[in-house]
């Protein structure tokens, strides 16, 4: 697994376990794009697109090259701020990444949080 945090374009922290893939940092790349972009997170844009039957190159006319509509990248926003940053996690399937930054962060911020069902 691989892990970042981005804070105003700048990442605080990253890290990688032992046998994490080399193109972990890519795909994070890739969720953090879209983050920044829709101030959503991945797994929801990711799902959003397949309830509408869309690719990302059909929605928004950007590229699977710079965007993955895959779980695992979370925006941090602060009230009263917006956007400023995010979390995002790669070498899991997409769900298991969404729900593991999701609850890290839940649990920094001493927040309760429902599964996913």
């Amino acid at each position: 697994m691989t892990f970042e945090i981005q804070i105003a374009g700048r990442t605080l922290f990253a890290c990688s376990t032992d046998g994490a893939a080399p193109s972990h940092a890519e795909w994070i790349r890739h969720k953090r794009n879209v983050v920044m972009r829709f101030g959503r997170s991945s797994y929801a844009m990711g799902r959003l697109l397949q309830k509408e039957g869309k690719t990302i190159e059909e929605r928004h006319g950007l590229t699977l090259a710079d965007f993955t509509m895959h779980g695992g990248g979370v925006p941090i926003v602060l009230t009263g701020t917006g956007l400023v940053g995010s979390v995002v996690s790669s070498g899991l399937d997409q769900r298991t990444e969404h729900s593991l930054v999701v609850k890290a962060r839940a649990g920094v911020l001493g927040v309760a949080v429902p599964e996913l069902p």
